[in-house]
């Protein structure tokens, strides 16, 4: 047999094979379709089954795929509760940690407002006894003076009143006071003031205070003189006619209408009401 005889050969198999299969599965789709409905139940089930079976793996992978977004939303729900309470426990802590401090501070506190308490009654009792001895210095202050601070003396308390200043301002008072009184210590002063001449007459004399030590004065016609010293009662005045022209010639000078020279004047102790 030739090699073309052979090749037919088989070709007329494959088609006889494929015609063959092509018939079979016609007539068993016609016999499928003229059968009746009232026969073919079983297959309708194995069908509606066939169905079923596949609605039920459309529904598991459904379910799933639900379950793996479920799973993968509540991890994330989770780890945010998770962070939640991390942040919880830490501002806990940290105000745990707060009351601690608060609780530590309210305590240094309370020990320092204690300390602070008896310092100021200490403080409190140190300033009165300077108040009443300051009352007592007014009294022996010369008149210039006492016109000086009198806007800080009339804080002063009298004694035994009540006072809503504080103890700084009163505290501050009598350092402002005791400031004043040592300007005028350490100064020489001149004024210009009304005294009493002996025979009761009274005349406008030209004052010289050296410190708070001692005073002069002397009237405008140098005919009339005197000596201050300060005493508890305030100044003590007492007539010195002879020296009018010594305290005369020492006011001119310090007035610059002489020239500097030494000038003797008397000093006059009030303890032993003596002169020298």
């Amino acid at each position: 047999m030739t090699q073309f005889e052979k090749r037919n050969t088989r070709s007329g198999r494959k088609s006889r094979v494929t015609f063959t299969l092509l018939l079979t599965t016609g007539l068993f789709s016609a016999a499928l379709a003229s059968v009746p409905d009232g026969l073919g139940t079983p297959l309708e089930d194995s069908r509606q089954a066939l169905q079923d079976w596949v609605q039920t793996r459309q529904l598991i992978s459904q379910e799933k795929h639900e379950w793996v977004q479920g799973r993968e939303l509540l991890k994330g729900r989770v780890d945010l509760v998770q962070r939640e309470i991390q942040t919880i426990q830490e501002r806990t802590q940290e105000a745990q940690d707060s009351m601690d401090g608060a609780s530590k501070q309210r305590e240094e506190l309370v020990l320092e407002n204690e300390t602070l308490k008896v310092s100021s009654e200490a403080f409190l009792t140190d300033v009165k006894r300077l108040e009443a001895r300051m009352r007592g210095l007014l009294g022996r202050l010369p008149q210039p003076l006492v016109e000086r601070v009198s806007s800080l003396s009339q804080r002063i308390p009298a004694e035994g009143a009540e006072t809503k200043l504080g103890l700084s301002d009163r505290y501050l008072n009598i350092v402002g006071i005791l400031n004043e009184v040592d300007r005028f210590h350490r100064e020489v002063t001149l004024t210009s003031e009304v005294h009493e001449l002996p025979g009761g007459k009274t005349a406008e004399v030209a004052v010289m205070y050296v410190g708070l030590g001692q005073a002069y004065y002397v009237t405008n016609g140098g005919d009339h003189a005197g000596i201050g010293t300060a005493s508890s009662e305030g100044w003590v005045w007492t007539p010195a006619d002879k020296f009018a022209k010594e305290i005369s010639k020492a006011i001119a000078i310090l007035k610059n209408e002489e020239i500097a020279q030494f000038v003797c004047l008397p000093v006059h102790f009030d303890l032993s009401g003596e002169s020298e």
